[in-house]
């Protein structure tokens, strides 16, 4: 899941459409991609919005989960 909060302390909120349900192809095969796409008007104009990534636990043995090549873009906005 996908979560974020803004300011330093508080709850997380979470994503809506971030939940992936099984995020890893099996037990010793990295080869998944799973893209996240989010946008909400609740981010705009912040100077502290934090984001947290979190797994749940597998129904059997553990999976290892790597979250890499993260990027975070923007589109600046007209002022009217």
């Amino acid at each position: 899941a996908l979560q974020y909060r803004i300011g330093g302390s508080g709850d997380y909120i979470n994503v809506p459409g971030a939940f992936v349900a099984d995020a890893s192809t099996g037990p010793g095969i990295a080869t998944l991609v799973t893209p996240v796409s989010a946008v909400s008007n609740a981010w705009r104009n912040k100077a502290d919005l934090q984001f947290r990534i979190i797994t749940t636990n597998a129904a059997s043995s553990d999976e290892w989960i790597g979250v890499d090549d993260i990027t975070v873009t923007s589109t600046p906005m007209r002022r009217t």
